[in-house]
């Protein structure tokens, strides 16, 4: 079959087409989502706004009423206890000092004003002497003190003596510091601008402190007249009104005090609301991520089969049609597979919005977001595993100490609710004579998972497995041989399909049909490991009686060194105590990253700071102290400076301590290569993302030396 070359012109364009729509529908849906959160967010912080301003009004319109009520009674409470015309301070301080006011004064009849330290001041031409002495109680609003240059509140009452006037009573609200503490608030940690005024607009108190002078005139920081018309109409009726202003999609509210004809006007921070829009959006920015991760995915799927079907095209016309049907299959099945944990997780992240208050079902809720989010992440890893090793990329690191009798047993713990659910019966047997062996222990326990997986999914309940493990001899000195058995009474395959078992997307029936979850990808990946190892894997099968998988594998048998700190490794457990007070800088430039680390340092005992990127990080290490920080947690990719430069710019400094820190990369970049380029750089250690909390605990103890019975 001939190659056609449009179409090897037309795949990148549709490729990219593909890529281009999903990521527009993203994008569009993504727009519309924060949009709505955010003007629902700015409506809930609008009427928020309208309450607490509403409230403080009341609380101020109280206070000040209080005043005009403390002073008349303080007025008669003094009449009553005069014995002449003549007002003596010393005789009435008693209930002076014991008033609400800040301080007090008396105009005696002649005008003259006396305060309770023997000072003496001319008030004949004062409002509240002149009111007094009429008989009327009342407050004088002095906006700048000659003596203070404050705000005061000065209210007074007539004092009598049979009768007769004998003086005006005055108490005083020293305004300034009263109304600006009132005045103060805050919405979601950032302050409020709030302002009490009168009619004619002129400032009493501000929350920021006094404006000596400013006139301030709500309707003209509106733009439009309807606003406008809207707030002269409230100053009339006096009911709170809500009010909009450039650059703050909140605004202001304006709310009159009933009883004593001022006006509170509040404008709400815009940076709490933008904070908060962003935190009620960030469910959207997941969602987003998660999709394009998706659609990476797909795409990634289809290069992988592209790249396969282009060196078969030499082929026989029967290949090709061969390739052509599990490329349809694939992607019935890839879709299915991928919509069913992306289905549960929007469903159940939904229903987290109504489980508020209901704690079971919140953890319901999460765990099986968990659930769907680690099937999809291993959908994710088995395709770009099977690119990889596509690319020749894929070496092996054998210098991991392998305990096989514990990593029997760690396999039966990772199926055993799977099989007891169904039944099943388990048979081991073991006949090794070196059970402790060197190896690369990622890709056996691949090996060994997606066999006994296959054996779990595809056997009926009440069926049986069997696996028999036995050490053979090698020609090779310092090594041996494995022969691991594994037998089941599942539903067999066919001769045909037999055929094909180690080809990328075989899959003789698929999810839709069986009920079992799967992309054909693991036994592919299962034979390029066991190759990649220097083994051999047979499969034989009958449809309806079972299959038997047997795998031979050459280890090289660990030295008893090496067996005694394998073993010291895994029976020494982690001390969290030590963690304790230990100061770690994290250089992660994502966001959302960056807090899932902080969180679970912070969990495990660490302080913890960020920096953005390599040129933060490396300036912060510079700047501080030596000794402040004990470690770092490196990303690789970042912007402006990545993870191997900022690293290496650290193992140049001139101060030895911050030269030697400990540095590990915390990084996606999670294959063997990535380890060893981050070693090459300089760092201490790798951890890759998803971080898994107990992980990180080990490497850090381990870096750390600190692995020690706690």
């Amino acid at each position: 079959m001939k190659e056609n070359p449009g179409d090897r012109k037309r795949l990148p364009l549709l490729l990219f087409a593909t890529l281009a729509l999903s990521a527009v529908v993203i994008v569009v849906s993504l727009f519309k989502f924060t949009k709505s959160n955010s003007a629902r967010v700015t409506e809930i912080n609008r009427e928020y706004l309208t309450d607490n301003a509403v409230r403080i009004a009341t609380g101020i319109d109280k206070e000040i009423s209080q005043g005009y009520a403390n002073i008349r009674l303080l007025s008669a409470l003094v009449s009553d206890n005069l014995s002449s015309p003549e007002f003596d301070v010393g005789s009435v301080s008693h209930l002076i000092r014991n008033s609400v006011f800040d301080f007090m004064e008396f105009a005696d009849t002649e005008g003259m004003d006396h305060n309770i330290t023997g000072g003496v001041s001319d008030a004949h031409d004062r409002k509240y002497y002149l009111d007094a002495k009429a008989g009327n109680s009342g407050m004088e609003l002095i906006l700048v003190s000659r003596a203070t240059h404050e705000t005061l509140m000065m209210f007074y009452a007539p004092v009598t003596f049979d009768g007769a006037f004998a003086g005006s009573l005055v108490g005083v609200y020293q305004a300034s510091n009263r109304l600006t503490a009132d005045l103060k608030t805050s919405y979601f940690g950032e302050p409020a601008l709030s302002y009490l005024a009168e009619e004619s607009g002129r400032i009493i108190a501000s929350s920021e402190g006094f404006e000596p002078g400013k006139v301030l005139y709500i309707p003209d920081l509106v733009p439009d007249e309807a606003t406008k018309a809207q707030l002269k109409s409230s100053m009339v009726s006096g009911a709170p009104c809500s009010f909009t202003l450039p650059g703050n999609d909140v605004g202001g509210c304006m709310v009159r005090l009933p009883e004593n004809g001022y006006y509170l006007i509040q404008i709400f921070p815009a940076e709490a609301n933008v904070r908060m829009t962003a935190s009620a959006n960030a469910l959207g920015y997941v969602l987003a991520v998660v999709l394009l991760a998706v659609y990476m995915v797909l795409m990634i799927a289809l290069i992988v089969f592209y790249r396969n079907k282009q060196r078969q095209l030499t082929e026989a016309k029967r290949a090709a049609e061969i390739a052509d049907e599990a490329k349809t299959k694939f992607l019935f099945n890839m879709s299915h597979d991928i919509r069913t944990p992306m289905n549960a997780i929007i469903g159940f992240t939904n229903m987290l919005e109504k489980t508020r208050g209901d704690d079971d079902a919140f953890r319901h809720c999460v765990g099986n977001i968990r659930t769907a989010g680690d099937y999809l992440l291993h959908l994710i890893n088995n395709v770009l595993d099977m690119a990889r090793i596509e690319s020749g990329k894929a070496t092996l690191d054998d210098s991991s100490v392998w305990d096989a009798n514990r990593f029997n047993d760690s396999l039966v713990t990772v199926f055993s609710q799977e099989m007891d659910k169904k039944h099943l019966t388990l048979t081991r047997t073991f006949d090794i004579e070196h059970p402790d062996v060197y190896v690369d222990t990622t890709k056996l326990e691949q090996i060994y998972i997606n066999i006994l997986s296959n054996a779990v999914k595809y056997t009926p309940a009440g069926g049986s497995i069997t696996m028999d493990v036995k050490e053979l001899p090698s020609d090779r000195p310092g090594y041996c041989l494995y022969r691991t058995v594994i037998t089941d009474t599942g539903i067999g395959m066919s001769p045909e399909f037999l055929a094909h078992v180690f080809d990328e997307f075989a899959r003789e029936k698929t999810t839709t049909d069986s009920g079992i979850q799967g992309t054909g990808l693991g036994m592919g990946i299962v034979k390029k490991l066991v190759d990649l190892m220097n083994g051999t894997i047979e499969i034989e099968s009958e449809q309806g009686k079972g299959t038997r998988v047997t795998v031979c594998l050459p280890h090289r048998i660990a030295d008893s060194e090496a067996l005694r700190a394998a073993e010291a490794e895994r029976a020494t457990p982690v001390d969290l105590e030590s963690f304790r007070g230990k100061r770690i800088l994290l250089a992660e430039d994502n966001e959302l990253n960056a807090e899932i680390a902080e969180v679970l340092l912070e969990e495990l005992g660490f302080l913890v700071e960020h920096a953005e990127d390599g040129i933060i990080c490396t300036d912060m290490l510079s700047r501080a102290a030596a000794g402040y920080y004990d470690l770092i947690l490196m990303d690789i990719q970042m912007p402006n400076m990545d993870g191997y430069k900022a690293t290496k710019s650290i193992r140049s400094m001139n101060d030895p301590e911050k030269a030697h820190i400990p540095v590990i990369a915390m990084t996606a970049n999670a294959f063997e290569e990535d380890k060893r380029n981050a070693f090459e750089a300089g760092m201490d250690g790798h951890v890759s993302k998803p971080v898994h909390k107990d992980e990180l605990a080990r490497t850090l103890a381990g870096l750390f030396g600190n692995n020690d019975a706690a």
